[in-house]
């Protein structure tokens, strides 16, 4: 069984920096107008928005997406 060095090992920086903007260009999609938003809070506070399975589903990605966001805030 042959052992990997993960500090040695090259890495594709092409393929990150391709994948880095294909993800901001994606966040920047994802953002909303403040009428839009307005209208998401309304719609989420409405029973039967989603189901128990959707909303764990949705909350783990709002999570994550935030915390995207908020290492690129931090740095």
């Amino acid at each position: 069984m042959k052992t990997i060095n993960i500090y040695t090992m090259e890495h594709d920086i092409k393929l990150v920096e391709v994948e880095i903007t294909k993800l901001n260009k994606s966040l920047k999609k994802l953002s909303f107008t403040e009428k839009q938003e307005k209208e998401i809070l309304l719609n989420i506070k409405k029973p039967g928005w989603t189901t128990p399975a959707e909303f764990r589903m949705f909350m783990d990605a709002l999570k994550n997406v935030s915390k995207i966001q908020f290492s690129r805030q931090v740095r």
